[in-house]
């Protein structure tokens, strides 16, 4: 069966054709320039929609793999009317037959977009709102190796009409180019989370023009956008950035498993699968050279060597420690203080399921294929990179002896395995650490099985299912996407939501608007 790619950009298509029905948004001036935006419709409320603005600097050329410089003023009206494509990756794929196609990322890619309620006093006066609106910026999650803000789920009109607040959402560099970490000046690491601080500074310098308070911004992401979240709340070069924090399916340890992974073997091994080191000399004394070699190669087959030369392929290139960013390992939380006053933070029930999808799909995996035992302590070493033994000693706390040989115990092992390792004792642990630095920590599980889910029933309420119903883009399966939906979506979207549904998710954004608000 071939595969099915599934383009983001195809899925705005609806969004935007609609969106020009209505009168252009006013034009607003910003400190680096002047902004035409487009006025959208949702439910009867008018919202004025900014998309590709520059934050940064182009990080192209002599700027790869260095931290971003902020965006250069321009002097006509900016046209920010249409998405900037995202940071340059590889296709994503999630299952046998769908495949999300990353072919149109670009390496100029570090640009926001904006929502934010209709105005009336910008009409009336130039200077700012006296009522300011609350700020919610939000991170795309993707192992920090992929992401988009122009996929239909990040499409902040629905936040920012039913919570009324102003919505941000931005791009930063994923994968080797998002990550890549020589331990020198021209390739420090972590030239993502250091553009998400440039963003951040953005939206602190200009988000007044907007109609919102930079006094009170929420920063909310899912799984590695979560975990981001959490640095930037360690972080000095954060603070005073945001104020509040919403974090689905991710905290720092979630990762931790994977800092056995040696990365300066990786990226050497990139850089040799691309002509830009050997191993006849030592690392140290090649990596000038290399980093300037890897400069000039292709950004996309860079990012594609990346992928397919490393065997831990959806964790291989991470964030770093020991940088003026993080200075010390964000595992060990009770050395931080951190920057927020509130979070709200949850995981979904069944974590775990849809990575063993995944990977199953990925490795061709077939766990019935095997006894009970074999395929648990397999499973939770390909998910969680340890040795054999390390996994052997696991598994035996995750299957009961009488189902050492039924391969179904298994797979709820591997499940549960990575349910709590991943994702709920991580939780627990930073919830706890945000207690003791005297932040109030709202806890919550996510339930939900989608009605329109395309994995297997026993899959449940997993990974990434949350996203459409706490940012009400579920509406926009059917008031966008539903039209344009045909074969390349079946896979992913066999079903439209329910009506109950449609009612859960503006319960959860009513609870995302009232913690915006207050806490």
């Amino acid at each position: 069966m071939a595969a099915v790619r599934v383009t983001p950009w195809l899925l705005w298509g609806a969004v935007l054709t609609a969106a020009w029905a209505y009168d252009p948004a006013p034009i607003v001036n910003t400190r680096l320039g002047a902004v035409a935006g487009i006025r959208q419709k949702e439910r009867g409320k008018i919202i004025d929609t900014y998309l590709g603005i520059p934050y940064a600097q182009p990080p192209v050329g002599a700027r790869r793999f260095r931290k971003p410089l902020p965006a250069s003023p321009w002097y006509d009206v900016l046209n920010a009317t249409e998405f900037n494509p995202g940071c340059v990756q590889t296709d994503l794929p999630l299952k046998r037959g769908a495949v999300f196609n990353m072919s149109g990322t670009v390496e100029d890619c570090l640009y926001l977009n904006v929502w934010t309620p209709e105005r009336t006093c910008v009409t009336k006066s130039k200077s700012p709102c006296k009522k300011l609106l609350p700020v919610l910026v939000y991170l795309y999650g993707g192992f920090f190796g992929w992401g988009t803000t122009s996929a239909f789920i990040f499409n902040g009109v629905f936040l920012s009409a039913r919570a009324n607040v102003v919505v941000v959402t931005f791009n930063y560099r994923v994968n080797i180019l998002g990550f890549m970490n020589a331990s020198i000046a021209d390739a420090p690491g972590n030239m993502g989370l250091y553009d998400q601080v440039e963003a951040l500074r953005w939206v602190r310098g200009n988000a007044e023009f907007f109609g919102g308070d930079p006094e009170a911004v929420t920063l909310a992401g899912q799984s590695a956008g979560a975990i981001s979240i959490a640095y930037h709340m360690m972080s000095s070069m954060s603070k005073g950035l945001f104020h509040r924090a919403i974090m689905l399916s991710g905290s720092p340890s979630s990762i931790a498993y994977a800092s056995g992974i040696d990365q300066s073997a990786n990226f050497r091994k990139i850089s040799h699968s691309v002509g830009c080191t050997d191993y006849s000399s030592p690392w140290q004394d090649q990596k000038e050279d290399m980093v300037a070699c890897l400069r000039k190669v292709d950004a996309h087959k860079l990012v594609e060597r990346a992928f397919a030369s490393l065997a831990y392929q959806y964790v291989s290139v991470l964030p770093s420690y020991g940088d003026d960013f993080l200075p010390n390992d964000p595992v060990e939380e009770d050395r931080f203080k951190l920057n927020v006053k509130d979070i709200l933070l949850g995981t979904t029930r069944d974590e775990g399921a849809l990575f063993l999808e995944v990977f199953a799909s990925q490795y061709g995996f077939d766990i019935g294929d095997l006894d009970g035992l074999t395929a648990l302590v397999l499973g939770i070493k390909a998910l969680f990179n340890i040795k054999l033994t390390d996994s052997r000693a696991l598994a035996d706390a995750y299957i009961e002896a009488d189902d050492v040989e039924d391969p179904l115990a298994a797979l709820k092992g591997i499940k549960r395995s990575f349910d709590d390792g991943g994702f709920e004792c991580p939780a627990d642990l930073f919830s706890e650490q945000a207690e003791r630095n005297n932040i109030s920590v709202y806890r919550f599980l996510f339930d939900h099985r989608p009605s329109y889910s395309p994995w297997h029933e026993d899959v449940g309420a997993t990974h990434n299912d949350d996203i459409v119903f706490f940012l009400g883009t579920i509406h926009s399966d059917l008031e966008a996407v539903n039209h344009t939906r045909s074969r390349d979506l079946l896979a992913l979207f066999p079903t439209p939501p329910t009506s109950k549904e449609y009612r859960f998710s503006d319960e959860l954004v009513e609870v995302v608007g009232q913690f915006c608000w207050s806490g």
